[in-house]
């Protein structure tokens, strides 16, 4: 598939993206984003991590 940049959700709870677990050592998919890769047999995430942290605005 086409590659997507996914966005940090602040939702609480999450609705559509990803958010750190408590520890902030695990992330967590969430909403459509984890029903289009757990329905993909073929997905691949890859997981880049930089300096700034993009977030999208609240829904």
């Amino acid at each position: 598939g086409t590659p997507e940049k996914v966005l940090q959700d602040p939702n609480d709870p999450c609705v559509d993206g990803w958010q750190w677990n408590v520890d902030q050592t695990k992330i967590i998919l969430c909403g459509a984003l984890c029903d289009r890769v757990r329905d993909d047999a073929n997905a691949k995430v890859d997981i880049q991590l930089g300096c700034k942290t993009e977030v999208a605005p609240p829904k």
